[in-house]
């Protein structure tokens, strides 16, 4: 699931996770990073956490509105022709002419 955003200097990263974390948001601080050898790594050694927003970096228009706007990437081993095809696929087909397709 998408995390949000990290940025490096001027890098803005896009942040992913395979791991979904439940429960009070001051709970977060205690997920482990680094466990092991030498001493214990929580997040709360390392970071805040905090509820806000992400900080618009980009956005799309389609015939003039605002749209969503979600960056695609694919593994090395896939064929970027056939991951171009399935995500025009998954996109749904409305009756205002906007597929999402050029």
């Amino acid at each position: 699931m998408p995390a949000g955003t990290v940025g490096t200097g001027d890098l803005m990263r896009i942040a992913s996770t395979n791991v979904t974390l439940g429960g009070k948001l001051d709970e977060l601080l205690d997920t482990p990073i680094h466990l092991g050898t030498g001493p214990s790594v929580y997040l709360r050694d390392i970071a805040t956490v905090e509820n806000g927003t992400d900080i618009v970096v980009g956005y799309a228009h389609v015939n003039g509105k605002r749209t969503v706007y979600i960056p695609v990437t694919k593994r090395s081993d896939a064929s970027t022709l056939a991951v171009i095809q399935r995500v025009r696929d998954a996109l749904p087909q409305d009756e205002g002419g906007c597929s999402g397709r050029r």
